[in-house]
């Protein structure tokens, strides 16, 4: 996950996921916010956030075995 620069160089190439880091931290910042706004110190019930991610294939990845 996360797509780091060391897997491109890898021998094979590895395939990873993609995530928006910055949108996650924003995300996460405001959900701070307002939880402290709230004076809510822990969460009962985590929320979802369901954010859009890439698939980066490289080499690692092939098409099954027939």
């Amino acid at each position: 996950f996360d797509d780091p620069t060391a897997v491109a160089h890898a021998v094979p190439k590895l395939t990873t996921v993609k995530q928006p880091l910055e949108v996650m931290g924003r995300e996460a910042i405001k959900k701070l916010q307002e939880m402290h706004e709230r004076g809510v110190m822990k969460l009962s019930d985590p929320d979802r956030i369901f954010l859009p991610c890439t698939l980066i294939a490289r080499e690692s990845t092939a098409p099954p075995p027939q």
